[in-house]
């Protein structure tokens, strides 16, 4: 049985709601960051819209043929397209595909559902072949999007969707769903700070190397301030990971160090002994240029994940050298 996360129950009761009045939107559009389980939302409420038992605020029940046929990927009233390959774009081939079945009739007497992630990944024929689709929806059809940048979607798509927004998640509800996957509340606590208060990007954190690797950008970090380090060797260190992944957990630490260097209490353990690093990275830099070397690297994020083939080394180099001449002054 498909569930919504902890973080997400206010939009689940609010489309539950509308679906007990028989006003579920045609065009959804889920929008929220990376780590928030846009995509598994996506899958619960699709499960929820096809299962032939649940009514009410209950979830897909998990059980009937419908739910059973959703769970082997097999069922034929729904659909989900994603780029053939990772960083890939989405075909107006696939959204073809996508509108065929929505004029279809429901084999199952529901609902027809089809899915798109990531939404802004869809080339602009994609997106213009959707258009039409939005503006004039088949009976029974529900379209729902899923976007990490919704910004990135032409406005012509957005402005037929109704929008719900996912915010990071700091709430106990969510602390506690962590603390139990990752061996205690100190340790989520770091986590979720960490991920920028993304649980799904918290939980891979403890998984795989990324938190070593976090840690390791923060030695760079403070390398650079201390001895002048290089900053081209540290760019291609850095490049030697994920380059949209290092600027997403660059923006992390500057909301961080942000929110540190205005607090007063002294750091202990756990997430607060993180912040009390950043906090000490940040000593000397003023809050203003903090933003602005947010905006850098904010800026530089957007190119990276751009439609364009930009040299990313290169915008990793000027991250570096704007961190530098904030820790080293004289630089400047």
């Amino acid at each position: 049985m498909l569930s919504p996360y902890p973080w997400q129950e206010r939009q689940w009761r609010q489309l539950l709601s509308v679906l007990e009045q028989g006003r579920i939107p045609h065009a959804l559009l889920l929008a929220g960051s990376e780590g928030l389980g846009l995509e598994d939302f996506a899958r619960a409420l699709a499960a929820r819209l096809l299962c032939t038992e649940a009514s009410g605020e209950q979830e897909a029940c998990g059980t009937c043929r419908s739910c059973r046929l959703f769970a082997a990927g097999s069922h034929p009233d729904t659909v989900c397209i994603e780029p053939e390959e990772a960083g890939k774009a989405i075909k107006v081939e696939a959204v073809r595909a996508l509108i065929d079945l929505l004029q279809l009739s429901s084999q199952y007497g529901r609902y027809k559902v089809a899915v798109i992630t990531p939404a802004e990944a869809m080339n602009r024929n994609a997106a213009n072949s959707l258009l039409k689709t939005l503006e004039e929806p088949t009976p029974g059809s529900v379209l729902i999007l899923c976007a990490r940048q919704p910004a990135q979607l032409p406005i012509t798509i957005r402005s037929r969707c109704q929008r719900l927004n996912f915010s990071i998640a700091g709430d106990a509800a969510t602390h506690a769903w962590l603390a139990e996957r990752v061996g205690g509340a100190e340790r989520a606590g770091e986590l979720l700070t960490l991920s920028g208060g993304r649980p799904l990007a918290a939980l891979e954190l403890e998984q795989d190397a990324s938190l070593e690797k976090q840690q390791a950008l923060l030695d760079d970090l403070a390398a650079l301030g201390k001895t002048g380090g290089d900053p081209a060797g540290t760019a291609q260190r850095w490049s030697a990971d994920d380059i949209i992944r290092v600027m997403q957990w660059l923006l992390v630490f500057i909301r961080t160090m942000t929110r540190a260097k205005l607090a007063q209490t002294d750091a202990a353990t756990g997430a607060d002994r993180l912040q009390q690093r950043l906090k000490d990275l940040a000593q000397g830099v003023d809050l203003l240029q903090l933003l602005e070397w947010y905006a850098i690297v904010l800026r530089n994020y957007r190119a990276a994940t751009g439609p364009y083939n930009l040299n990313k080394q290169g915008l990793l180099e000027e991250i570096i050298v704007y961190w530098q001449s904030l820790v080293q002054p004289q630089r400047r």
